[in-house]
């Protein structure tokens, strides 16, 4: 059986379970970054982003 996102587990970054098969349906965005680097100035753009489309079902992880 081919795998897929949705049946992944992993952990967030204060430890806690996430599971992608709980976005199943929706659009989403992994961004790959070192949240604690300093170099984050991205992260108001992905707002924007996520502010503009969050009501169409889409999620940036």
């Amino acid at each position: 059986m081919e795998k897929t996102i949705y049946q992944f587990k992993v952990k967030d970054i204060e430890g806690n379970s996430f599971d992608f098969a709980d976005l199943k349906g929706k659009k989403i965005m992994i961004v790959n970054t070192a949240s604690k680097c300093g170099l984050t100035g991205q992260y108001r753009g992905l707002q924007k982003l996520y502010d503009l489309h969050k009501d169409n079902g889409f999620v940036i992880v």
